[in-house]
């Protein structure tokens, strides 16, 4: 899911420029019924790019190898926070792409990480998904957003952010589908209905 945050990003470097000095991380957060998916760009202003390389390059040898972009993705999970409705979701790294050091070094290279946290079972109604992002606070600007859900069983009724976006909330309704027993119950409900109709149709038709 590259393109949203293309867009995202491309919206905030027209409204204010791309801050030299700044680490940006922008973060789309897409709610279905049973998880919750966290699509986050990372970019490095051009003046801060060695200080996160040298976080990512642990042996300094002037290289991001795959173990370093790993370790790199599976650590950032541990300084994020979800709840849902007060509870803590567990966060876990579905999906990362790191850039070359070169492109990293231009200001203009995007560390990807997708992350995802399965829900519980929903009840219908109200519910509110709070996130905090606290990765290199000093240094950073963020966005939050949610994604236009993909369920017609989801709809975001608002968001809610502090004044950096580095926290936020999204209160977002559920509304449980029809189940299968109750549709079933209906079924047999309207079948059972026409029998006897027809069957006080017959009979009027010999009193006849």
């Amino acid at each position: 899911m590259v393109i949203p945050f293309v867009l995202l990003l491309a919206t905030w470097q027209t409204a204010t420029g791309h801050q030299l000095d700044e680490y940006l991380q922008a973060t789309l957060i897409d709610i279905s019924p049973d998880e919750v998916r966290l699509y986050v760009n990372l970019t490095p202003g051009v003046e801060i790019a060695d200080h996160v390389i040298d976080h990512i390059d642990s042996n300094a040898d002037g290289k991001i190898s795959g173990d370093e972009a790993n370790s790199y993705a599976t650590a950032f999970p541990k300084v994020l926070n979800a709840t849902l409705d007060g509870k803590k979701l567990a966060l876990q790294v579905e999906e990362f792409q790191v850039p070359e050091m070169a492109e990293l070094e231009t200001g203009w290279g995007v560390i990807q990480i997708e992350l995802s946290a399965s829900l519980p079972i929903l009840a219908s109604g109200e519910h509110h998904l709070q996130f905090s992002n606290h990765h290199e606070q000093h240094l950073s600007s963020y966005l939050l957003n949610a994604a236009m859900p993909r369920s017609d069983a989801i709809r975001i009724i608002r968001q809610e952010r502090n004044h950096n976006q580095s926290d936020g909330r999204i209160i977002f309704s559920y509304e449980a589908p029809q189940s299968g027993n109750a549709a079933y119950a209906f079924s047999l409900g309207m079948v059972a209905m026409f029998v006897v109709l027809g069957l006080a149709i017959t009979r009027l038709k010999r009193k006849v």
